[in-house]
C-alpha cells in the first residue's frame, strides 16, 4: 500500500474514533450510530470526487435505515440528526424508495435540514427530485420510475400552508422533469398527467421551457382522439 495513502487511512481511522468519544448520547446503540456518521461524513470530506462520494453513500446508507425506519414509523416529530442526513444521502445515492421514505416524514413534520443547510426541505426535495428524474440511470445508479417521481410530487402536493412551499422555480423544474419521464410512458392517460404538469410548472415559472414541451404533449392527445375506436 502506497505511504501516502496509509497515512491517509490512519488519519481518517483517528478521526473517526475520536468522533465515536465525542458523542452525547446515553443510549448506547444511538450512540454507536452516531459515532459512525461522524467517522463516515469525515471519510466523504476526504474524497474529492463527488461521483465516488455518492457511490460510497451508496453502500452507506442502508446500515441507517433500519434505525431510520423506527424513527419514521413512531409517527411523531423527532429532530433527529441521522435522519435528516440520510435525506441528504439517500438524494445522492439514487435511492429512491428510501428518499421517498424520510422526505414524506420530514416535510409530514416540517422536520428542518442538516444544519448547514440553506434550503428549506421542501426546497431540498424538489431540487433532488428534479435531478433524480432527469438522471437516465447506469450500472451505478437505477433511474428514477415514473411511479417513484410522481410519488414524490404527491408529497410535495400535499403541502397547504404557503410558508412551506419549495421555491418556485425549483419546483417548476422538478415538473417539467416530471412531464417528460410521465410522458414517455406513452398512453393517453400518462399524456394528460404529463399536460397538467407542464401546465403547473408555466405557471410557476414561465421561463422554466416547458412551453414546447406543453404544445408536443397537447399534440399527442389531439393525435389520440383522432384514433378510430
Amino acid at each position: 500500500m502506497p505511504h501516502r495513502i496509509k497515512k491517509m487511512r490512519e488519519a481518517i481511522a483517528a478521526q473517526t474514533s475520536a468522533a465515536v468519544a465525542e458523542t452525547q448520547s446515553t443510549n448506547p446503540i444511538l450512540a454507536e450510530l452516531e459515532g459512525n456518521l461522524r467517522g463516515d461524513i469525515l471519510e466523504m470530506k476526504s474524497m474529492e470526487s463527488m461521483q465516488h462520494r455518492h457511490f460510497a453513500k451508496k453502500y452507506k446508507v442502508p446500515k441507517y435505515m433500519h434505525y431510520v425506519s423506527g424513527i419514521v414509523a413512531q409517527d411523531v416529530a423527532v429532530n433527529d440528526p441521522i435522519t435528516r442526513m440520510m435525506l441528504v444521502w439517500s438524494a445522492d445515492a439514487m435511492l429512491i424508495d428510501e428518499f421517498i421514505q424520510i422526505a414524506r416524514y420530514m416535510v409530514k413534520f416540517d422536520i428542518p435540514m442538516p444544519e448547514g443547510f440553506k434550503v428549506s426541505v421542501q426546497t431540498f426535495i424538489t431540487d433532488s427530485a428534479k435531478t433524480m428524474t432527469a438522471h437516465d440511470g447506469n450500472d451505478q445508479f437505477k433511474a428514477i420510475t415514473a411511479t417513484q417521481a410522481e410519488e414524490i410530487y404527491q408529497i410535495i402536493a400535499s403541502i397547504e400552508a404557503p410558508e412551506q412551499q419549495p421555491n418556485d422555480q425549483s419546483y417548476a423544474k422538478f415538473l417539467r422533469e416530471l412531464g417528460k419521464k410521465v410522458e414517455a410512458l406513452k398512453s393517453k392517460a400518462s399524456f394528460q398527467r404529463a399536460k397538467e404538469y407542464y401546465e403547473k410548472a408555466l405557471e410557476l415559472d414561465q421561463k422554466v421551457g416547458a412551453k414546447n414541451d406543453l404544445e408536443r404533449v397537447n399534440k399527442q392527445l389531439n393525435d389520440s382522439e383522432k384514433v378510430p375506436k
